[in-house]
């Protein structure tokens, strides 16, 4: 992008990373100042853009316009180049892939533990039929899978376990042991469950972009790639990628952006063991 945007009232919402012909600007959903989106579409006229939005929901009506009236960041960028019949590419291929949508995703807290159980499994699978796309990150990949597994392996037993209170693992220090009753840990296992169902749906449109830019290797035009924050940082790691912006605001967000999964593999073991002695 050929754009003197400088100021940091209007770039501290946006990490900006920066590669070969290729620029990633990365905003967290929830925190977006939309005059740098403003901005940017007055300024950019070389760039080719690629943008944060579902590759089956690619087209856009007059009827769906008053669904943007408020839209904001990648979002914005998307509607306002459709809407004057600008080019843009779509990246995110978690529909295609099989992976949940934004609505059943968020609903995953609260479905009851059958549906729950259905579409985390779903989940797997789906991500094991394209495991050669997580090439680039096989290790995180495969620690993610392993994870996610055992935990919803875990939730089951602990769901039919009739054990009402379970014996959780305690400080390292003072080596104690604390009772957590079998509610309390379900909600907490399922919160667990959920983010790591996110994260490899979320890492699967890094590899997707990843695979995009091999392919469009030999091209011409500078490329411009709307994302979430934790896209763009994940993608400056993997592709050893330059981070040019990052406002101090910012740097509250950067543990999102981990491969790892979320929960701890021994307590979650321990718990699986106490599940099927009884």
């Amino acid at each position: 992008m050929n754009t003197n945007i400088n100021d940091d009232k209007i770039t501290d919402k946006v990490i900006i990373v920066k590669g070969p012909n290729v620029t990633i600007y990365g905003e967290c959903h929830n925190d977006i100042d939309n005059r740098f989106y403003e901005e940017y579409l007055e300024q950019n006229s070389t760039s080719t853009v690629w943008v944060e939005h579902s590759t089956v929901l690619d087209q856009l009506s007059p009827d769906d316009h008053h669904l943007f009236a408020n839209a904001k960041g990648c979002d914005y960028i998307w509607f306002e180049l459709k809407k004057k019949n600008q080019d843009s590419i779509c990246i995110d291929n978690r529909l295609v892939n099989g992976f949940l949508t934004a609505r059943q995703e968020k609903a995953l807290s609260k479905m009851n533990s059958d549906q729950f159980i259905v579409l985390v499994y779903h989940v797997i699978v789906k991500a094991m039929m394209i495991s050669d796309d997580f090439a680039p990150i096989k290790s995180e990949y495969d620690e993610l899978m392993a994870t996610l597994k055992l935990q919803i392996n875990v939730f089951e037993s602990v769901t039919e376990s009739p054990l009402a209170t379970y014996m959780i693992q305690g400080s390292t220090k003072t080596n104690t042991n604390v009772s957590v009753s079998k509610d309390t840990l379900l909600v907490n296992m399922r919160h667990n469950i959920a983010d790591n169902v996110k994260k490899i749906a979320s890492m699967s449109v890094d590899m997707n972009i990843i695979k995009m830019l091999s392919a469009c290797s030999d091209c011409s035009k500078p490329i411009d790639i709307f994302v979430g924050l934790n896209h763009a940082l994940r993608l400056a790691h993997i592709l050893d990628y330059e981070i040019t912006h990052l406002h101090p605001t910012m740097e509250k967000y950067l543990p999102g952006a981990s491969m790892k999964p979320i929960g701890n593999i021994q307590i979650e073991k321990s718990i699986l063991e106490q599940s099927t002695t009884q």
